[in-house]
């Protein structure tokens, strides 16, 4: 098993071993957007995958901040 916070930090000999692999949010820009084309071979999947609306957590904090302040 491999965790990582950024799918294009993963050697890519490594990916190419897993059977089963899981994403979370935040690969839908720039390189991991890049790495995440190249891990899924179902174009279908991909574009589910972009419809699910990504977590902002730099919006979050700010929340969180005004909330506590």
């Amino acid at each position: 098993m491999f965790i990582s916070l950024s799918l294009s930090n993963i050697d890519r000999k490594i990916t190419n071993q897993l059977s089963i692999m899981f994403f979370g949010y935040g690969l839908a820009t720039g390189s991991e957007l890049e790495s995440l084309k190249e891990n899924t071979s179902d174009s279908k999947a991909l574009k589910l995958y972009q419809t699910f609306q990504q977590l902002k957590l730099i919006e979050i904090i700010q929340n969180y901040v005004s909330w506590y302040s």
